[in-house]
């Protein structure tokens, strides 16, 4: 914040910078989906080339080669919120604002990476990664979003026809039912343990090299805790790790009202297969002074890049 902007809302530097800290640590603790993907940073960029992994040439030799025809403007997520005037002195009030500004950002990334192919938005994500079209990427448009309210966002049921969707970790109903069977390679099953350690040596077949990470949609990781007989998050989550081989590689995502939700998406995070590209990290702004009352929002900006569309299987359990 400018020092003009700091004498008109009566804070200091140290109060501002408490609640920038607030944002950072609360936005950490509760973005979930972006834990499983590499990290880039492309600070402030106007827009971000995406690039897809093709194969070009004839039975006789083929070239590989990183295709970036395309670029998109970054995905950009804000939450306003109010602090009234009799309020500017409570620094305790104002944090838990803050606090809870930022948890519902997390909870907005965290549907745009896994769903929002779904959302009719135009932003790719993680659920969406097998390709669209013969390159692979869809054309993107940018939008800003904001939430009405304090509740977590729900997962819609599937996109409208007709309306542009982004690569996502999810697909959507409608691509789900359109896709060739053989190009989804999806996997159908009972046991989610075996399904998981088969689609595992499906994308090593598939030269798909680790670590590999896991999206649990509700109902699979439901029948995944019920097989095991325990009800117990902690018991689940370490036996898929250690198959997955590592620490945090997997996540189960607490929404509902997706069509799929048996599925496991499971997934190479290679640097060379996937990434997240950060414009503009979790931040604090101010958005206006009104009548003695502070607006600010959290805000901040990214794009996620699906390089090799063909280094993700479904399992659906059935």
């Amino acid at each position: 914040m400018t020092s003009p902007d700091m004498e008109v809302t009566g804070l200091t530097e140290e109060n501002w910078s408490a609640l920038e800290a607030i944002v950072q640590s609360t936005f950490k603790s509760h973005a979930r989906v972006r834990t499983l993907l590499p990290r880039v940073e492309q600070p402030n960029a106007y827009s971000v080339l995406m690039p897809s992994i093709q194969n070009v040439g004839n039975s006789n030799e083929t070239l590989l080669e990183l295709e970036t025809v395309h670029s998109q403007s970054p995905i950009r997520v804000a939450r306003r919120f109010r602090v009234r005037e009799e309020q500017l002195g409570d620094r305790h009030l104002m944090s838990q604002l803050t606090r809870r500004a930022a948890r519902d950002l997390a909870f907005t990334e965290d549907v745009l990476l896994a769903f929002g192919g779904s959302l009719q938005t135009g932003k790719p994500s993680i659920l969406d990664l097998l390709p669209v079209g013969t390159d692979g990427i869809r054309n993107l448009t940018d939008s800003t979003h904001g939430l009405s309210n304090a509740s977590p966002p729900r997962a819609p049921a599937e996109s409208k026809p007709g309306t542009t969707a982004h690569p996502a970790i999810t697909p959507s109903a409608k691509d789900v039912a359109t896709k060739d069977a053989a190009a989804q390679a999806e996997q159908k099953g009972g046991d989610p343990l075996e399904e998981l350690a088969a689609a595992l040596a499906e994308l090593q077949c598939r030269r798909q090299t680790g670590p590999y990470a896991a999206v649990f949609l509700p109902a699979a990781w439901k029948k995944l805790t019920t097989s095991m007989s325990s009800n117990n998050d902690r018991i689940g989550y370490d036996v898929v790790w250690s198959m997955l081989g590592a620490e945090q590689s997997a996540i189960a995502l607490p929404l509902q009202g997706t069509a799929h939700d048996h599925r496991i998406i499971v997934f190479s995070t290679a640097p060379d297969t996937v990434e997240l590209v950060e414009v503009t990290p979790p931040t604090l702004a101010l958005d206006a002074y009104q009548r003695g009352d502070l607006i600010l929002r959290v805000q901040h900006a990214f794009v996620l890049r699906i390089v090799d569309a063909n280094a993700r299987i479904d399992v659906i359990l059935s």
